[in-house]
């Protein structure tokens, strides 16, 4: 998780070539140019209300149908009749 920083006071600076007004409360995202440029002027955003998601509730086990009896062998064929035999 990145880490939110929340400016200590309002200040102008030029970004990008862009003059901006950064108003007292604003946030940037660790890396964001602003904190690289005037690092003094931010400090570590800390929620008042911090909130922590459940831990997800373990999958139930999958049922496994038991294994199948091995098939039964089939009895030998009779032998067929010679056409004489009739």
């Amino acid at each position: 998780m990145t880490t939110i920083y929340v400016s200590r006071s309002s200040f102008t600076t030029v970004l990008d070539g862009i003059p901006i007004v950064v108003r007292r409360g604003a946030t940037v995202r660790e890396g964001h140019p602003l904190l690289a440029q005037h690092p003094e002027l931010f400090g570590v955003y800390k929620p008042d209300f911090e909130y922590t998601p459940p831990a997800p509730e373990p999958e139930p086990e999958k049922r496994v149908p038991p294994p199948s009896p091995p098939a039964k062998k089939a009895a030998p064929a009779l032998p067929k009749r010679r056409p004489s035999e009739e």
